[in-house]
């Protein structure tokens, strides 16, 4: 059995408010993995030759341990990509960071990205992309496509590219978590979303950049990316086949059962259907 890459949430404690938050981030729950148990996890996702695991939250360096998972992870052969709002990256913790890639999220050009993250939040994460790269670390970027954000996208482009962002992301509105209070003012339709992506790619092309769309342009466009990816583990340990329905459809939780087996007793069911089998994110009744 392989997987070539996991995906594990380590807190739910945020030090941002952002708007569209899938998950109403904000303190860490009461009874989130403890270090032994995600080394565990750690174990059975190395069993499985896997080459990449990706570590989320929340903020993943909040967690007093978390250089201790990640030192874990890279000792068992992993490659770790890190998700961070990079609050916490200034030189120092930059030099620390013994992981392969970091993504990073920037919503639009200064004052779109402050209003969405939070103040100060934009020049920030500039600075930190900025110590990632001189520590050869990989920076990719997300952006999340809005009303707000849609003209500026091409100049963000170019900003991210010249400090060598390597790889430039976008990602759809999702009506879910915080992002329900702003969908309706922030979202673009289907048919707006399908106007981007070929401005985006063509820029691209011109200029040599490198550009994906979260999950694929199906799932940038259909609302669904469940079981695209392999299933995503959340602070708690339950295992779902996709971070944006982690409530309505749970196919079991590590501390019960382990993840290999969670894993083959699904596999080829829920893990591979087709983008689109769940539908709209934030009505799906979907069950296993």
């Amino acid at each position: 059995m392989k997987t070539p890459r996991a995906e594990l949430e380590v807190t739910k404690q945020c030090n941002l408010r952002c708007k569209s938050c899938l998950f109403s981030c904000h303190d860490a729950l009461k009874n989130e993995l403890t270090t032994t148990e995600i080394m565990h996890l750690i174990d059975e996702f190395s069993q499985m030759n896997c080459e990449w695991l990706k570590l989320t939250g929340g903020e993943p360096l909040l967690r007093k341990d978390i250089f201790q998972i990640i030192d874990y992870a890279k000792d068992k052969g992993l490659k770790i990509r890190l998700n961070s709002n990079c609050e916490l990256i200034d030189r120092k913790l930059a030099r620390k960071l013994n992981v392969d890639l970091v993504q990073v999220s920037v919503d639009g050009l200064e004052k779109t990205n402050d209003w969405l993250r939070g103040k100060g939040t934009f020049k920030r994460t500039m600075d930190a992309i900025e110590y990632l790269v001189d520590n050869d670390i990989t920076v990719h970027s997300n952006t999340v496509v809005t009303q707000h954000n849609k003209s500026e996208l091409l100049e963000l482009c170019n900003l991210l590219s010249s400090k060598c962002v390597c790889d430039l992301g976008f990602s759809r509105m999702i009506n879910a978590g915080r992002g329900r209070d702003v969908y309706d003012k922030l979202h673009l339709s289907t048919l707006e979303l399908m106007g981007v992506k070929p401005k985006l790619i063509g820029y691209a092309k011109l200029k040599g950049y490198s550009l994906s769309f979260c999950g694929g342009f199906a799932y940038f466009i259909r609302n669904c990316g469940a079981s695209y990816y392999n299933p995503f583990v959340t602070s708690t340990g339950d295992v779902t086949p996709c971070c944006s329905i982690r409530k309505k459809v749970i196919l079991g939780n590590v501390r019960n059962t382990s993840y290999i087996e969670i894993f083959r007793r699904y596999n080829g069911k829920r893990f591979s259907a087709p983008i689109g089998h769940f539908g709209n994110c934030n009505t799906c009744l979907e069950r296993i």
